[in-house]
């Protein structure tokens, strides 16, 4: 480093410094959706019993379920405490390897609808804490 180079970033730096102040730095990093897909086996479990209750935007309880016999990626959906199904098979690989990085997913539901197909009953939403 040359010496006109080194008085030059000398006499900016106080600049550079003071106009940090004035700068937004972001507070937190935003949530990324992973996931909005319909719920798998809710006619199986107690959502029935919750059906009416169940509204869009609220939180959801993801657990996963290693020894499932069926699926070694499944992850189990709660609400309050009820299993309402599980995330699909299809779309469970990813989640589940975040889940089991110890990674902070959260779940929500998207929109409800009567439906004669109970897997078109609930969709969900899935994101990764950001």
């Amino acid at each position: 480093m040359d010496r006109r180079y080194f008085l030059k970033y000398l006499t900016t730096l106080p600049l550079i410094i003071f106009n940090l102040k004035d700068y937004n730095f972001p507070k937190k990093s935003e949530n990324v959706t992973l996931l909005e897909t319909q719920l798998a086996g809710f006619q199986y479990y107690g959502g029935e019993n919750v059906w009416k209750k169940l509204k869009p935007k609220q939180t959801l309880s993801l657990k996963r379920e290693p020894q499932n016999s069926y699926d070694e990626n499944a992850i189990e959906v709660y609400w309050k405490g009820v299993k309402l199904g599980y995330i699909p098979r299809v779309d469970n690989e990813i989640i589940a390897n975040l889940m089991d990085q110890k990674k902070e997913v959260k779940a929500s539901i998207k929109n409800k609808r009567l439906s004669r197909n109970p897997w078109e009953r609930v969709e969900i939403k899935v994101e990764l804490l950001g």
